[in-house]
């Protein structure tokens, strides 16, 4: 097993052309493959489906599922509880056959990297991945001093969600490219606030914190709440600062760069650099190859219903952004489905 640098360098130039159009693109017009026939498929299916709970992505795993009960409605399947992490936990301790998380859990796994304390490169086979609607960047109040994220030096700053990709490795990694760090902020007198979007927008607008990670789908209910009583502002990000974000070796690959276009908010004028979460689907690489290929056909099935799921979905072409990159071989029957479909299939960014 290897990890090619000349990948990782393709891979993030992927983030920074495609990030932008995530919801302007040509619509994939061919329709996906139909399941095999005569395929015995399994009677029950262990699936860590929730990404988090209430987002946008819930409601794309949930559609996934749906496919699957209305194609093959006698296999019983038994959802698992779980962060993003634990969709490749599951699958390695063997209690799980499907995964939802970030594609960053099992290009990590594979390489033995923390959070993981060996590589484990027989269990887990990559599927593809999907925007679950999350833009992300700072939120600020409209009178600040902070411009850019350089001036989050020495702020009260909030950092999303303990536990999440975004507070691990995501966010790091923008801070990253401005020579920042957790650390460095508490160091330069600053404080690291962890914890729910909601509750920190209360602390910013009471003047405990400084700037807010918006973790919500675009438009937010949050912002739009507190905008009603309060000037707010979005805090663009830099090139620089995105290439960090999604890069493995200091951020984290399960994102890519994108825009909150001008005009989302009322108050919002301008194209907002930021950063955009994809959703993750890996599997038990032991399933039967044919098996997996159905799964698929059955979850594709009506996926232009997704792009009504959430405003942030309208007019994306999930299908264009399902394997614009591989963190670890796909299985099998993943890989027959996609050429099936006509998509051209990227090398893995990690190898046997």
């Amino acid at each position: 097993m290897h990890k090619k640098s000349g990948l990782l360098t393709v891979f993030i130039s992927l983030c920074l052309i495609l990030g932008p159009g995530l919801g302007a693109m040509a619509q994939t017009k061919a329709p996906p493959p139909k399941p095999k026939p005569g395929v015995e498929m399994p009677k029950f299916l262990r699936a860590k489906v929730y990404f988090g709970k209430g987002t946008a992505g819930d409601s794309v795993a949930e559609s996934l599922l749906r496919g699957i009960r209305e194609t093959y409605p006698k296999i019983n399947i038994r959802t698992i509880p779980g962060g993003s992490k634990a969709a490749v936990e599951r699958i390695l301790a063997g209690e799980a056959d499907l995964g939802v998380g970030l594609a960053t859990f099992s290009y990590k796994s594979w390489l033995g990297e923390k959070p993981f304390t060996k590589p484990e490169t027989q269990k887990d086979a990559w599927l593809w991945q999907m925007p679950v609607g999350l833009k992300m960047t700072w939120v600020v109040m409209a009178d600040s001093d902070i411009k850019c994220v350089k001036d989050l030096a020495n702020k009260r700053i909030n950092c999303a969600a303990p536990g999440t990709g975004a507070n691990m490795s995501m966010i790091p990694g923008i801070l990253a490219a401005d020579g920042l760090s957790y650390d460095k902020i508490k160091q330069n007198g600053g404080f690291v606030h962890s914890g729910p979007m909601s509750t920190a927008m209360e602390m910013l607008v009471s003047g405990q914190l400084d700037a807010v990670m918006v973790s919500e789908p675009h438009p937010s209910k949050t912002l739009n709440r507190f905008a009603l009583t309060h000037k707010l502002r979005l805090l663009p990000l830099t090139p620089a600062e995105q290439k960090s974000a999604c890069d493995p070796k200091t951020g984290n690959l399960a994102y890519q760069a994108a825009i909150i276009q001008a005009g989302t908010y009322a108050w919002q004028k301008k194209d907002i650099p930021a950063m955009a979460t994809m959703m993750g689907l890996n599997c038990r690489r032991e399933l039967p190859k044919d098996v997996v290929y159905n799964l698929m056909a059955a979850s594709w099935g009506g996926w232009h219903k997704w792009q009504n799921l959430h405003p942030s979905f309208k007019g994306v072409d999930f299908p264009s952004l399902a394997i614009t990159f591989i963190p670890i071989p796909l299985h099998p029957g993943a890989e027959d489905f996609w050429r099936d479909w006509g998509m051209k299939i990227p090398t893995p960014l990690v190898e046997k």
